[in-house]
């Protein structure tokens, strides 16, 4: 029988959680934050994308506050911020009676290519993989028998996207029981994530063995029938169950040539430091599509027994001889290879060493003792590998007996080290039986960590390998060190002081340790004597400080264990009185290696300080084996995803690019999960992180960004800058409950261990209720201390302080990213390299926000405050076109004078927006560019009622030139866009080329009527087949939402093209049209391509043409020479501003000839008599549109109302065709400008500026005034964003060069120069990125303009994710360009050269929808 639930039941379900929680406003309800209506939820599940909308299923109880009746809740978004609660997907079996199968968490996946075999009718399948949890034992509808509290992994799936289920009953569980030899483990075999790997063209799904701390993976074609091919771990954290895993590639550093694999994996109990209950780890690595493999400087648990490649066993333990050399694996005893602490794969799984020969095979002779490595497994049908636990390579010499197959790479041993993919060492057999000896000399790789690869990949003869007796002999060496002082160990006789080191407090006197102290748990990890402060019961206190060194080398390694206590319990690396290393130990007895990069010290004096500042409870440190080195030798040990009690099972989202890997994760712990103050609802979500994979210390780092749509949520924004904030708190205009908040400081020369400073959130005004978000500068810690935050008594482990480790940026600033909502907090450290997530519970009469200061001042503080309303409000309509901003002047009393804006902000329209969700691939904030696929030039621009319509050349089907269509979108403010279906197809053979449009008001070409006249749309028609380019023409009566190709066209036909076209019709294209009032006819200009001319034709009904007039190079007295290749004409009227004279205007763009080389837009005036245009002597200071690279086929929006009156321009910026790196899409609009004639200095120009709009869509961060700037002072260089509107009107001295560098980050930038002496405007993008995808990609880019008359200059700059544009003066000169930073080069910097400049403001607008 299959399963599938009752439409009437589940929208029944819908309308009571609906009306239970109509409002969205009880006490602690998140309101940016998902929450279910009601009952409880804890882990996501099946997080899935497909077309348009993001699927959110999670565990769920629907007839509770408390765990139990395990179901799949469900919710959608479009934009991951504004959630619909959708009925529940997979309703517990049996519910509300007896329950015979709970469904667990699991994973969705959109299956496209329909392998399942459950699509039909063209409908795509999804796939959702979960555990079916069985409370009793039952015969099943597929036949299987299942014991009673089974975990297994079965599948279930939706015909129609995702909003119903059937499960599949006649084959479920797909897999029913875990392999051998874990077969017993059949209770705790849980939570399936699977995913499409196309390299090797199958489904992988990864499933936890959560008591032992595994991760075993299968391969599938079909999603039905599933193959185990391989194990990881136990590795890291291993203090609780593992659960929840998934496994995602994400590239290293924006490199889409090395991606990395990343292993997330929750862990319950034993979370991060310092937190009591469940966390969640990740772990770097690699995958094949059969094995993950982690990075192999990443330590094993002691408790590892069986473990992928890149794991150190601590079983068996390598065993000494009389001679004092190492038998490491002689693969005696009873065990399989697993036992022995070797990992297998393929056919060698769950195998045990050989007693000799085995069946069909001939004598095995030369093995040492009863057993050895045979693979002659099923008459040599076997294939596999095994592979050693990690070691550390201590002998010169490695020795082992081997035979079997002759078969270099396919039947072997390799040694490998360092976690290469490459064997440094290799040996095969000799088609015999009989084992031989053989030696490697490993001397060069003494020191480095490595392990063995036994091989065997091919069947048949000799299709097997023999291996024996594998020991490490010679002399002991150690790697060498640069000891200094006996600053590196503490063996030998004697105190600290006699070791050169300086005691203080109680551990005056002392000596290092031998060994584990009295009434201490056993010490492990120790190498000879060490530093243990465990003295007297851990009674106590005092600090040992090393003799002073010059740093040599690029790191420090040691070891240590003790207490987890940030500047208490502690190692410090200290530079002239300063703490710039700092570490803590993990509330173990343990020793694990540890390592600084101190490359940016090297050359200058330090001292090491060890500290014991507490006493009682893991009041002590242990540390040893203080070592300098070149390279770090420090295994990555253990990575938190998040370091707050708040953050476990975390998920990410199937069915986005690589670069788009969003995670969700439950923000809540097991601890006191059932105990929180919440009354219909248990349990919230994190906020969707986007995921990303950068090296920071030589090690690949996860970096965490918040992923919502913060814009439509916004009310209001306040804005500061201290040059000092003081000891104490300072009062911010803040009162809110949820709030966005980005807080950036300087890092502290000199700091004491009382030394933090941050912000108190949720604080009533006597500050008995509050949480403190800060930084602390002696222990390199921020934190989250929610001791005060409210209702903390439900649970003894609530009231707590949380740490993360943060070091501060290059440039000497700390930045916190901060989300408070009504009962959370989570907090971004640095660029997200570092998160902590913390739930609160406050009363709502504590509202306040306070800047707080301990342990002296703190300089260079900045706060960007976004007050945020809530996702639940149904008034708010996401991404909202139009707003309008009100800003008020506030005071604030701080050591300095500043500037300070609150701005308020609200919204009226509901047009929406492309989602910004979608892949990033440099997808702009605020410029258009298509949903997917090719674009170039802007077509039939036309403005029809309120709506502005843009049509533009597309394909539809690809991302390159080619079927080219009319692509079509529609704006109320053209700002926010709304993507439409394609309005002119390329069909039979025609391709529709650039055009216009225009309103047939009179209905003159009697395709309307005249009550309803059309809108007209001409275009060329292009034959591919034979060349031929001919005009044609399309008409809409329905306001301009879908086009009609006009039966009786071509209007202008190759024939009548011929006579004035050398071609003879083959380059007769991009018609303009107009109707020309004053002779009652319409106009057609059309260019004729490598001829540098253009043709006037005129029609009485737009239908039937008649050529009027040739316009060429040779009528425009005074144009520069080179300006070549003529197309996309556009002609009008304009005004000349304060006069009552106009002038007609033509702008055409060429294919060379250009300032910047290349395309390029011109722009002549002049007089028009309806057939006839006749130019004005071109002015070459104004006779380019655009001195940029990529400003290309320029058109202008028609039908404006009179009362609007603005001519308004946009062209596509590209001009290196297929080679920008965009994956998705190809093109880019500039942003909408306007087009004015006016008198500058006595003569006419043309003057641009972006249109008024955009400033409703920007939101003010920053706001300077009458400020001098002197070479050597930096502005801005404290605010980050990736789109932006600046504006800058300073006076500069003589001599001087102002610089703006934005989208600036490591070696990155793009540099706006304006030189005082010439008066040259520069776009400098040579560090911009991205350059290499094409020749003209880099570059300097210039122009000329003078300041006012009042002596100041003007500059408007807008960056975007992949573009810029600079308008010099009051637009006189813009230069529009492409650039393709790296995602994290968001910086800014103001500067100046050569003199000082009075900077008479600076308006910094971010624009982020």
């Amino acid at each position: 029988m299959m399963l599938n639930f009752s439409h009437t039941f589940v929208i029944y379900l819908t309308l009571i959680q609906t009306s239970i929680a109509q409002t969205y406003n009880e006490l602690y309800r998140p309101q940016y934050h998902f929450s279910p209506a009601k009952n409880w939820m804890n882990d996501p599940n099946g997080l899935v994308y497909y077309n348009g909308t993001y699927h959110m299923y999670y565990q769920y109880n629907p007839g509770g506050n408390t765990w139990g009746a395990m179901s799949w809740g469900h919710a959608t978004s479009s934009d991951l911020t504004h959630w619909k609660q959708q009925p529940v997907a997979l309703q517990a079996r049996g519910y509300p009676g007896e329950i015979t199968e709970m469904f667990f968490s699991g994973s969705t996946v959109v299956d496209t290519q329909n392998t399942s075999g459950f699509g039909s009718d063209g409908k795509v399948p999804f796939i959702a993989m979960y555990t079916s949890y069985y409370p009793g034992t039952s015969v099943l509808p597929s036949g299987k028998t299942v014991n009673g509290g089974t975990q297994a992994q079965s599948i279930a799936y939706s015909l129609d996207q995702g909003m119903t289920w059937t499960t599949y009953d006649a084959a479920n569980p797909v897999i029913l029981a875990p392999p051998a030899p874990y077969a017993d483990q059949w209770k705790d075999f849980r939570d399936p994530f699977v995913f499409w790997h196309d390299a090797s063209q199958k489904w992988i799904s990864v499933i936890s063995l959560a008591q032992l701390h595994k991760l075993l993976i299968y391969t599938s074609t079909n999603l039905k029938t599933w193959t185990y091919v391989s194990e990881f771990g136990p590795m890291n954290a291993v203090g609780g169950v593992w659960e929840c895993p998934s496994i995602f590639p994400l590239p290293l550093d924006g490199d889409g040539a090395n991606t990395k694999w990343v292993a997330q994996i929750g862990l319950n109990p034993g979370g991060p430091p310092g937190v009591v209950g469940s966390g969640t780890q990740y772990i770097v690595g690699n995958f094949n599509g059969t094995a993950f493999v982690a990075e192999t400087r990443a330590p094993s648990s002691s408790t590892a027994t069986s473990t992928m490649s890149s794991t150190l066993s601590t079983s068996p333990t390598p065993t000494p001889t009389a001679a004092g050399n190492i038998t490491f694996q002689d693969f005696e005893g009873t065990g399989d290879y697993a036992s022995l602490g070797w990992t297998a794969t393929g056919g060698l799984i769950g195998t045990a060493p050989a007693q000799g020969t085995l069946g069909g095979q001939q004598a095995v002779t030369g093995y040492a003792g009863n057993r050895l490595v045979n693979t002659f497994i099923n008459v040599d049908a076997t294939t596999g590998t095994l592979t050693s636990p990690i070691f550390q390579i201590s002998r010169p010499v490695i020795n082992f007996l081997i035979g079997g197959g002759n078969a270099p790479g396919t039947e072997c041993i390799n040694l490998k080290v360092q976690g290469q993919t490459q064997p440094v060492r290799t040996a095969t057999g000799l088609n015999d039986e009989k084992l031989l000896p053989q030696s490697w000399d490993v001397t060069e790789f003494i020191g480095q960590n490595a392990t063995l690869e036994i091989v065997d990949q091919s069947t048949g003869g000799w299709g097997h390998i023999l291996i024996d007796q594998i020991t490490f002999t010679g002399n002991a060496v150690s790697p060498t060190v640069n000891s200094q002082a006996g600053l590196y160990s503490f063996d030998g006789p004697g105190t600290y002081a006699d070791k050169g080191w300086t005691a203080t407090g109680d551990l005056v006197g002392t000596s290092p340790a031998q060994g584990t102290l009295n009434g201490q748990n056993p010490v492990t990890g120790y190498s000879g004597n060490y530093v243990n402060t465990f003295i007297n019961g851990d009674a106590t206190i005092g600090t040992l400080t090393s003799p002073s060194f010059v740093i040599s080398e690029n790191s420090i390694h040691f070891l240590i264990g003790g207490g987890n206590a940030p500047g208490v319990q502690c190692i410090n690396l200290v530079i002239q009185g300063q703490i710039v290393r700092t570490a803590t130990g993990a509330d173990e007895e343990k020793l694990v290696p540890k390592s600084w990069d101190v490359t940016s010290f090297i050359g200058q004096s330090a001292v090491i300080e060890i500290v014991d500042a507490s006493t009682g409870g893991w009041g002590h440190i242990l540390v040893d084996e203080i070592t300098f080195s070149d390279s770090s030798n420090e295994p990555y040990g253990t990575s938190w995803m998040d370091y707050g009690p708040d953050f476990y099972a975390a998920a990410t989202f199937n069915g986005l690019a690589i670069a788009d890997r969003f995670s969700v994760a439950w923000m809540n712990n097991w601890q006191y999960a059932t105990a929180i103050p919440t009354s219909l609802w248990r349990s919230i979500f994190s906020i969707p992180r986007q995921l990303s994979l950068k090296t920071i210390g030589g090690r690949p780092t996860l970096i965490q960004k918040p992923v919502a749509d913060f814009i439509s949520l916004q009310k209001s924004t306040y804005t500061n800058t201290f040059d000092t904030v003081v000891e104490g708190n300072q009062l911010l205009p803040l009162t809110s409950k949820t709030l966005d908040i980005t807080l950036s400081f300087s890092d502290r020369v000199a700091s004491s261990s009382s030394s933090q400073f941050g912000i108190i959130l949720r604080a009533t005004s006597d500050l008995t209720q509050q949480t403190r978000v800060g930084y602390d500068f002696s222990a390199k810690t921020l934190f989250v201390d929610r001791t005060k935050s409210g209702n903390v008594g439900f649970d003894g482990t609530f009231s707590n302080t949380y740490y993360a480790p943060l070091i501060a940026a290059s440039n000497g600033k700390v930045t916190l990213r901060i989300l408070l909502d009504w009962s959370s907090v989570e907090v971004f450290g640095g660029e997200g390299e570092v998160t902590l997530s913390a739930q609160i519970f406050p009363s709502d009469n504590g509202v306040d926000a306070r800047l707080f200061s301990s342990g002296g001042s703190t300089n260079g503080v900045s706060i960007i405050a976004n007050v945020l309303g809530s996702a639940w409000d149904p008034s708010v309509v996401p991404t909202s076109s139009s707003r309008t901003s009100v800003v008020t002047s506030l005071t604030s009393s701080v050591t300095s004078s500043v500037s300070t804006t609150l701005v308020s902000t609200t919204r009226s329209s509901t047009t929406s927006r492309p989602t910004p969700t979608g892949a990033y691939d440099f997808r702009p904030a605020y410029h258009f560019v298509p949903d997917e696929n090719w674009m170039n030039e802007p077509n039939g621009l036309i403005k029809i009622g309120p709506t502005w319509h843009l049509f533009y050349q597309h394909n539809p089907t690809g991302n390159f030139w080619g079927n080219l269509s009319w692509g079509h979108a529609t704006s109320t403010d053209l700002v926010y866009w709304n993507y439409k279906p394609v309005a002119i197809s390329s069909a039979n053979g025609i391709q529709a080329f650039t055009g216009t449009s225009y309103f047939d008001p009179s209905n003159l070409s009697g395709l309307g009527t005249s009550v309803n006249p059309p809108y007209l749309a001409f275009y060329t028609g292009y034959f591919p087949s034979s060349g031929v380019q001919d005009q044609r023409l399309a008409y809409s009566v329905d306001q301009g939402e879908t086009w009609i190709k006009y039966p009786g066209s071509p209007i202008i036909s190759q024939a009548q093209e011929s006579p004035h076209d050398i071609t003879n019709g083959l380059e007769s294209r991009d018609p303009k049209v107009f109707f020309h009032t004053p002779t009652s006819q319409w106009v057609m200009i059309l260019a004729h391509g490598g001829q540098d001319k253009l043709t006037f034709w005129t029609s009485s009904d737009a239908k039937a043409w008649t050529w009027k007039s040739d316009f060429a190079t040779s009528n425009v007295p005074g144009i520069p020479g080179g300006v070549n290749g003529w197309e996309v004409p556009d002609f009008f009227e304009l005004a000349i501003d304060g006069t009552a004279q106009k002038k007609w205007v033509l702008i055409v763009t060429p294919a060379s000839g250009s300032p910047a080389g290349g395309n390029g837009v011109f722009a002549l005036t002049g007089s028009f008599n309806g057939t006839v245009f006749t130019a004005d002597t071109v002015d070459t200071s104004n006779f380019w549109l655009d001195y940029g690279r990529d400003f290309d086929g320029a058109m202008s929006w028609e039908n404006v109302a009179a009362a609007d009156g603005r001519r308004i321009l946009a062209s596509v910026m590209n001009s290196y065709g297929g080679n920008p790196p965009t994956n998705t899409y190809k093109g880019i609009l500039s942003f909408p400008r306007t087009l004015q004639l006016k008198q500058v200095n006595g003569k006419i120009r043309f003057v641009q500026l972006p249109i008024s709009e955009l400033d409703a869509a920007s939101v003010p961060v920053n706001n300077l005034t009458n400020q001098n700037l002197a070479p050597g002072q930096t502005l801005l260089n404290d605010i980050h964003s990736r789109s932006y509107d600046i504006r800058i009107s300073f006076t500069p001295a003589a001599g001087s060069t102002l610089s703006l560098a934005v989208r600036k980050g490591g070696s990155q930038q793009t540099v706006i120069r304006y030189v005082q002496s010439s008066g040259q405007l520069s776009v400098d993008r040579t560090a911009s990125g991205n350059t290499g995808y094409d020749p003209a990609a880099g570059g300097v880019h210039t122009a000329t303009f003078q300041p006012g008359a009042d002596g100041k200059v003007q500059l408007r700059v807008l960056v975007d994710e992949s573009s810029i544009e600079v308008f010099g003066g009051i637009g006189e000169v813009v230069i529009s360009d492409l650039i393709f930073p790296d995602i994290t080069s968001d910086g800014l910097a103001l500067t100046t050269s050569g003199g000082s400049v009075l900077l008479a403001s600076v308006d910094l607008r971010i624009i982020s929808f």
